[in-house]
């Protein structure tokens, strides 16, 4: 028996007794060499050469909206403190429209997806 890391999500074999087996993506088993065999060149194991990964670099993306409701006239300075983070992409219709209606959009005759299309076009004309 040799062990190995499984890198699917979940992978079933038949020990030597013909137990069915289960593992899931990141467990170290052992493993008969016949499976071992078997499934290894499908990619089922993470590669045993492989080392960690290297960390991902992570950009900081600003905020692109200032609600309108606290703007000054002209003035469309962006501060931290103003911007309210945009709602879950699942949030309710409602909760869409309050953002968008604070960020200056009619959103009166607009279906969920149309909102959150405004929404994404406003952030597009403030990033430019």
């Amino acid at each position: 028996m040799t062990q190995r890391t499984i890198a699917h999500a979940l992978f079933n074999w038949a020990d030597d007794a013909g137990v069915l087996q289960m593992a899931m993506h990141g467990q170290t088993v052992d493993l008969p060499d016949d499976v071992i065999e078997t499934y290894e060149p499908l990619g089922v194991f993470e590669d045993l050469a492989e080392s960690d990964p290297d960390p991902v670099e992570q950009k900081e993306v600003p905020h692109a909206h200032t609600p309108a409701a606290q703007q000054d006239s002209d003035d469309v300075a962006t501060t931290d403190a103003a911007v309210r983070p945009a709602p879950e992409w699942v949030a309710p219709k409602a909760v869409w429209a309050e953002y968008a209606t604070e960020l200056g959009i009619d959103t009166a005759e607009l279906t969920k997806e149309q909102i959150i299309a405004a929404v994404g076009e406003l952030a597009q004309k403030e990033q430019n």
